[in-house]
């Protein structure tokens, strides 16, 4: 709005030189809607980017939160208003943002765009890591519980006289050690693969390289997965509304559905 506002300064300039004068805007007024406008860019920017739904928006909202947070720092050489802007804008950041979750941590750290962290504080960046292996050695523990049950069909009872006269009863006690090894492996080795660019998706990236970080590949899908915010099913509602008018309300669901997915595909 305040965009096409200003680009026709001249038209409203011109239509109220013929009526009162006294709604004219002064030239200060027209400086403060500059100022405002690229106070907003960066909203605008965020907002743009939080509403999407062909791509990852789950592990942009901590980047671009701090990102946005970074550019509402006032300056010595703003004026009064800016800096009273950005002072009011920190501050509702901050209260909405005053407790963020380790969900989104662990989706920013599985986007290999924003696996530095520099959006988390570095005392958190520690934790966050941790979650990560600890998910880690969950997911492999699951599949050796499950390749080892298969293992143990094909055994001979026979065998199992070779596990008497040890000084344990049982080596499953070095498992844990294992995988939680196997885990920090895993997990270091895709800390210190090579950087990737912003522009890269991080769904496809983890599609070529996933086999060789399994099954980080796994928690990538699960948490890259979820949408940042309502705009996509709501948007997906608002389709569905106009395909479902009182001219078309004999529409079986199935049709309903089909209707929706090739509305939302071409």
């Amino acid at each position: 709005m305040i965009d096409r506002f200003l680009e026709q300064r001249k038209a409203l300039e011109d239509i109220e030189d013929t009526g009162n004068s006294s709604t004219r805007l002064t030239e200060s007024e027209w400086v403060k809607l500059e100022c405002l406008k690229s106070l907003l860019q960066p909203c605008k920017v965020m907002t743009t980017q939080l509403g999407g739904q062909k791509y990852v928006t789950a592990s942009i909202v901590l980047p671009l939160y701090a990102h946005l947070r970074k550019v509402m720092e006032a300056n010595v050489d703003d004026a009064g208003y800016a800096s009273r802007f950005k002072e009011t804008m920190r501050e509702q950041l901050d209260s909405r943002f005053s407790t963020l979750s380790m969900f989104m941590k662990l989706a920013t750290v599985l986007d290999p765009r924003f696996r530095s962290l520099k959006c988390v504080s570095k005392e958190e960046r520690p934790l966050v890591w941790d979650r990560i292996v600890c998910e880690c050695a969950t997911l492999l523990e699951g599949t050796v519980e499950s390749e080892g049950e298969g293992a143990a069909l094909a055994v001979s009872s026979s065998s199992s006289v070779f596990c008497f006269g040890g000084d344990s009863d049982s080596d499953d006690e070095r498992t844990p050690i294992t995988l939680k090894v196997k885990s920090e492996q895993i997990v270091n080795a895709y800390r210190s693969h090579t950087r990737v660019s912003d522009v890269t998706d991080p769904l496809a990236w983890w599609k070529i390289h996933g086999a060789a970080f399994k099954p980080l590949d796994k928690l990538a899908r699960k948490y890259l997965a979820i949408p940042a915010t309502s705009v996509p099913s709501e948007r997906l509602f608002s389709n569905a509304g106009d395909i479902v008018s009182k001219d078309r309300a004999s529409l079986l669901p199935e049709n309903v559905n089909m209707l929706v997915c090739l509305n939302n595909w071409l």
